[in-house]
């Protein structure tokens, strides 16, 4: 493995380390999927704007319903399958490329399963979710679309997740901005001849990401069907691991979201609009903390020895503690940029972001640490971690919401990452770092 971008930092001559940092593999290849990424956000943020002006609120809550439900739908189906496959697939990419190719193959087809099994409970519990669940029959089509969705949804991930194991971000970027402006560009044609409908906007969403899968195998050649090895094993070592990477997103999936959930019930709303707006804000910029994870995966997956992984454990924190000392100076400048963008009546959000920011920043310098529980196989370690992440955060925001408002849940933010971070560390300290040895 090229460890370069490590042993770089903090040499002898530390003009030269920061070059080689800045100029290294890892350091590009992290700020072309957040370029990406935050393209892509923007992207989808103006096509939220252009459908919610084209129907009306009432019509917009129903697809907004359909949406969530097809998000909820695709954490179940994708089972923690794709990250899987980018802990496996880099592993053996370099000495047994056609045993990583037989685990993108068997990936793809346990995603399929999943999807024809999600998609069909789905299309039979549509009419109960909507009469019985929200009591509205008007539902019940657009809701089937929205688990329709799941199976397109399903083949994009898959896509993007075979490119991401194979560490070819840029093309993991360009595919994800492509479809996003083919999206809006379709959206403008539904809006321009007056057919932008609930259902039409749903079936772009079907049929959209099937067609950029297909675009996409073709370009990269997935091996879907030649492609042999020990299936037993292969599943087996799939499935293993996915089942933790399942509960990671289910638990991250409502701790992230528990403050809101929780701040809805004791303030007003345009404290809540207040507060969302700062949460927006912050999630913008957590899209650099996942990108870097995202690059740092594969390479972390191919370390084979404890001396590999305590040179990470070492190194990785001084260098993301330096960028995270470049990113202070965003506390300060946030604020005549929330002006600029939303208007002087979102200035209140300014101190929830600036409070959020710390917390943001301790997850940047620590999460990437929390990778080597991969290079060893014990995802069990981080599943806990979400766990505990979850009971923290529900339990500070239940504690601080009541008495401070908006303010007490940006407290809690802070004070979580905070705390989490530090059961984190210890974790990684006593599972991982104190390990002899380890077999992959």
């Amino acid at each position: 493995m090229d460890t370069s971008w490590f042993k770089s930092l903090f040499g002898k001559d530390i003009k030269a380390s920061l070059k080689d940092i800045a100029t290294h593999r890892v350091t590009a290849d992290t700020f072309v999927l957040s370029g990406g990424r935050f393209i892509a956000s923007a992207v989808g943020f103006l096509i939220g704007m252009l459908v919610a002006r084209a129907l009306k609120p009432a019509d917009f809550g129903i697809f907004s319903v359909a949406m969530a439900v097809f998000e909820v739908a695709v954490v179940f189906t994708e089972i923690g399958i794709g990250i899987s496959l980018v802990r496996f697939v880099p592993m053996f990419s370099i000495k047994d490329k056609s045993r990583a190719d037989y685990y993108l193959k068997v990936g793809f087809w346990l995603l399929v399963g999943s999807a024809v099994i999600v998609t069909s409970i789905g299309l039979f519990l549509s009419p109960v979710i909507a009469e019985r669940l929200y009591q509205k029959p008007q539902l019940s089509y657009p809701v089937a679309l929205g688990f329709l969705a799941v199976f397109g949804g399903i083949l994009w991930s898959y896509f993007l997740y075979s490119l991401h194991a194979r560490e070819r971000f840029k093309p993991y970027a360009v595919f994800r901005v492509i479809i996003g402006l083919v999206k809006l560009a379709l959206i403008g044609l539904l809006i321009y001849f007056a057919a932008l409908t609930i259902n039409n906007v749903l079936m772009l969403y079907i049929l959209l990401p099937v067609v950029g899968f297909v675009v996409g195998i073709i370009y990269i050649r997935t091996p879907l069907i030649k492609a042999r090895g020990d299936f037993k094993d292969t599943f087996s070592s799939l499935i293993n691991f996915s089942k933790w990477m399942f509960l990671i997103d289910f638990f991250l999936m409502l701790s992230n979201r528990i403050d809101l959930l929780i701040l809805g019930r004791y303030v007003k709303d345009e404290v809540l609009g207040h507060y969302s707006m700062a949460y927006y804000m912050i999630s913008m910029f957590t899209i650099l903390t996942s990108s870097l994870v995202n690059v740092l995966l594969p390479h972390v997956s191919k370390f084979n020895s404890m001396a590999q992984i305590k040179a990470y454990v070492r190194k990785i924190p001084k260098i993301t503690f330096l960028c995270a000392v470049a990113l202070l100076p965003i506390i300060f400048i946030m604020g005549p940029i929330i002006n600029l963008l939303v208007g002087p009546e979102y200035n209140p959000s300014i101190v929830f972001f600036q409070i959020m920011f710390f917390g943001f920043l301790v997850t940047f310098i620590i999460d990437p640490i929390y990778l080597v529980a991969y290079s060893v196989n014990k995802p069990r370690v981080l599943s806990f971690l979400c766990i505990v992440r979850l009971i923290l955060s529900a339990g500070i925001n239940i504690v601080l919401i009541p008495r401070y408002g908006a303010m007490g849940a940006a407290i809690a933010s802070v004070s979580t990452n905070f705390l989490v971070a530090a059961v984190g560390v210890t974790l990684i300290y006593k599972y991982i770092y104190k390990m002899e040895e380890f077999s992959v």
